[in-house]
């Protein structure tokens, strides 16, 4: 499968890092008297933090268990947030607009991988707990 299990010592970490961004940002709401613009400043940052502790939990699992992937990771890390700076709508005349490449999970596979880690089921939910 594509997802990678990941220890459950990181998944703390990483659910202690989401709850400090969420804290703060309704202890920045609490204390404000919040405009439309100030709330969604401050869900911008909260979605940025959340992101970020995310992808700071994957590199270090693939660090530690799989270093020779971490060139990729790094530049599938430089793509999402490039992606998350993009108004969510794809400007059709935009020349920076491109069609989407391989894969991280295309990329990171290993030949006899390939039918595990195909694109549909890349795509499919992730079901089972960590």
């Amino acid at each position: 499968m594509c997802f990678a299990k990941v220890h459950s010592a990181a998944i703390k970490d990483l659910r202690a890092r989401m709850h400090q961004a969420v804290d703060r940002y309704c202890d920045e709401m609490e204390n404000e008297e919040s405009g439309c613009g100030q709330v969604m400043s401050g869900l911008a940052e909260l979605e940025d933090d959340c992101k970020e502790s995310y992808l700071d939990t994957m590199e270090a699992h693939y660090q530690e268990h799989h270093p020779e992937l971490t060139p990729l990771l790094e530049k599938e890390r430089d793509g999402l947030r490039c992606r998350g700076n993009r108004s969510p709508v794809p400007d059709v005349e935009d020349p920076a607009t491109e069609e989407p490449g391989e894969s991280f999970c295309d990329k990171s596979g290993a030949p006899g991988d390939k039918e595990e880690l195909t694109p549909q089921k890349c795509s499919e939910p992730h079901s089972s707990k960590w």
